[in-house]
């Protein structure tokens, strides 16, 4: 067809819309030419391009005045998403999918929702916006998803749109929405998150979720009914994708304000098949996100450490994975973060220390070693400012200090160097005999008896045990009768 023929078709075109008067005329045309005159957009010539952009822009007023005309997402997801990601229809393509997802059916949404997913791992980043915010709003708007609706998503065969979807549960799971501060005309970036991610899954601030916490939790509790369902993510998934899962549903298992989402994660994480602790990519990811920075495989930029909440949980797994403890650079950080790090709580220290003395007993030697006396240090800045600001007792500062003993003697067990150079050590323990709450003593106790065979060792001096034999003598006066035997 001539450039003069496509220029009398569209402005035939323009008439038509011009003279349509009802919604049900409107309609009519959206859906039987709306696609079409994308299709040509990309073929055209600079000439007819222009036209057929200037009768897109009276159809946008058209729509405008017409909200009850919708638009046909089916053929419009199907022509956009099989084409290539370039072309000059792309961009009205995108503004009219957002536009068909405010208006859709909900069966038409549940039907979207993989279509998306597709175009979401495959397009350029300067489209991920967009077709992040009418992902997120076709799952927010359309109904809780039947079996048969997950299963159709075909997870098993598409394992791209699993890591697209589980990946963006788990941020949006960690998104809180706040006010920018007062000093400040910037919203805060959530705990987890960088700016840039933030950005994409709250259309720079624009998003519903972002002002209306009905709309955040409806879109939370959708999201923990989609990532929690054995239906859409049948065990036979690769185990990536499961220990994905896992790690969405613990953030959403901690979420502070939605108490449904809060039950909704934790139901599913028992529901869940079992994850190798021992996993290499499992352990990568739960210090990623407990120390923050970049993600393997993520392109969202640094983020921040996860939330105090969610790194109590994420220490639970660190604490029964042998993995975690070979590597040295990492758990040392945790160690330190959970016991002083920013935001810290009594219960984030208590698993610390689990942690630390997890560490000393499973670490290879000469990681323990080598880490030994920073080690000691954390170990005594526990004891004594614990001391200093505890001003009454409490269970949870009795259970933290008596961890803290126990791997004070765990420590001196493997690394006897620390114990043989001098008694320092061995007067601490005896010392807490007299100080410590009846239920430390205990704890102190453990520790004692697991320092003791730092001393068995034949490398020993005279002057050491001598001193050790005086010491231990003058115990038998002790009134404690932990001290005595």
């Amino acid at each position: 067809m001539t450039d003069s023929a496509d220029i009398e078709l569209v402005e035939n075109l323009r008439l038509r819309f011009a003279l349509a008067q009802s919604e049900e005329q409107l309609q009519k045309l959206i859906t039987g030419l709306l696609v079409p005159l994308l299709d040509k957009l990309d073929i055209a010539s600079a000439t007819v391009r222009s036209k057929i952009i200037a009768l897109l822009g009276q159809i946008n007023k058209k729509l405008k005045g017409n909200p009850g005309v919708k638009i046909p997402i089916d053929s419009l997801l199907e022509g956009t998403f099989g084409k290539e990601a370039t072309g000059f229809s792309q961009g009205f393509r995108l503004m009219y999918i957002s536009m068909a997802v405010e208006s859709a059916e909900d069966q038409q949404l549940a039907t979207a929702i993989p279509h998306l997913l597709d175009g979401i791992q495959s397009r350029p980043s300067s489209q991920q916006t967009t077709l992040t915010t009418s992902l997120l709003m076709a799952i927010w708007r359309g109904p809780k998803l039947s079996e048969t609706q997950v299963r159709e998503f075909d997870f098993v065969s598409k394992i791209h749109r699993a890591v697209v979807l589980v990946a963006l549960a788990r941020d949006i799971f960690l998104y809180r929405a706040s006010e920018p501060k007062p000093d400040s005309s910037q919203v805060p970036v959530s705990a987890g998150l960088s700016l840039e991610r933030q950005a994409l899954l709250t259309n720079n601030g624009k998003a519903r979720w972002t002002s209306d916490n009905q709309v955040l939790q409806q879109l939370k509790e959708r999201l923990v009914h989609i990532i929690g369902s054995g239906v859409a993510f049948p065990i036979e998934m690769p185990a990536h994708i499961h220990e994905q899962r896992l790690l969405a549903l613990l953030c959403a298992s901690c979420d502070p304000y939605f108490q449904q989402v809060a039950d909704g994660g934790k139901d599913a994480i028992k529901r869940m098949c079992r994850v190798d602790y021992e996993s290499v990519s499992f352990v990568n990811h739960l210090f990623e996100m407990f120390l923050g920075g970049t993600y393997t495989g993520d392109s969202a930029g640094s983020r921040s450490p996860v939330s105090a909440a969610v790194r109590l949980k994420l220490l639970g797994y660190l604490n029964r994975s042998e993995l975690a403890t070979t590597s040295y650079q990492r758990w040392i950080r945790v160690i330190t973060e959970s016991l002083f790090g920013t935001g810290t709580t009594v219960k984030l220290r208590q698993q610390g220390v689990a942690f630390l003395l997890w560490t000393i007993n499973r670490a290879p030697s000469d990681q323990v070693s080598q880490a030994s006396p920073l080690l000691l240090q954390l170990i005594q800045k526990t004891l004594f400012e614990s001391a200093a600001t505890s001003t009454t007792t409490s269970l949870g500062e009795d259970v933290l200090r008596g961890s803290a003993y126990v791997s004070y003697g765990t420590l001196a067990k493997r690394v006897p160097t620390l114990a043989l150079d001098n008694l320092e050590h061995l007067r601490l323990l005896f010392d807490a005999f007299t100080s410590e709450t009846a239920s430390v003593r205990l704890s102190v106790q453990e520790g004692l008896l697991a320092m003791l065979p730092a001393y068995e060792s034949n490398s020993i001096t005279h002057d050491v045990r001598d001193q050790m034999s005086e010491f231990l003598q003058s115990q038998l006066d002790s009134t404690v009768y932990q001290a005595r035997y």
